[in-house]
């Protein structure tokens, strides 16, 4: 469920690179898509005692993955300036590159995708 979230997330993005003034319904997509990752603590079936710690760490866990993107992107973006050139050549790109992932995702994980079997 997550990745098809994300899948039609990212391919929001890139389809509000082509068309303008649709970015609004993208950006209140991400707080659906964190309630998937809580759905996932939700199945380890922790017990309570140890509940709080573990929210706690994936949370810490997602945001210094993000914190490494935002860097990540940060030097991408003062690289490159242009936002035409950077709109085309990264986020574009990157948005159908995890549309893509996303989308093998949901296959794999509905039983229909290429690895099924392997």
């Amino acid at each position: 469920m997550s990745a098809g979230r994300g899948c039609v997330a990212c391919g929001h993005s890139a389809w509000c690179c082509v068309a303008r003034g649709r970015a609004a319904p993208g950006r209140c997509f991400g707080l659906v898509h964190g309630v998937g990752f809580a759905n996932a603590l939700s199945e380890l079936a922790l017990d309570r005692e140890h509940l709080l710690l573990a929210l706690f760490s994936f949370n810490v866990g997602v945001e210094l993955g993000q914190l490494a993107v935002v860097v990540l992107l940060a030097l991408v973006l003062y690289w490159i300036r242009d936002p035409r050139a950077l709109r085309r050549y990264v986020t574009f790109p990157g948005s159908v590159a995890i549309a893509a992932s996303g989308l093998f995702l949901v296959l794999e994980r509905s039983g229909l995708g290429p690895l099924v079997g392997v």
